[in-house]
């Protein structure tokens, strides 16, 4: 999507590259598995392979705001999605 920025785009990626990596990991795979067999979709928390639904499993994204002081006292608020 043009309209995104550069970060979300990047934020989106780097998810979609975990979520795909802990799953074949999980299904005991290794690495020269064919990525492009799974399909995730951050917006709908759908997932899917070889064109079907992952029956029995499931993503949770969780977002944290942190305030961190750094030096010379002053408090920036921080975002964090994983």
């Amino acid at each position: 999507n043009p309209e995104l920025r550069d970060e979300v785009v990047l934020q989106h990626l780097s998810i979609l590259l975990s979520l795909k990596a802990a799953y074949i990991k999980a299904i005991g795979q290794s690495i020269a598995f064919d990525w492009s067999r799974l399909k995730f979709n951050i917006q709908s928390k759908s997932a899917r392979g070889d064109d079907h639904p992952l029956q029995g499993w499931e993503f949770r994204m969780f977002k944290a705001q942190l305030g961190i002081q750094h030096m010379g006292g002053v408090m920036l608020e921080e975002s964090y999605q994983c």
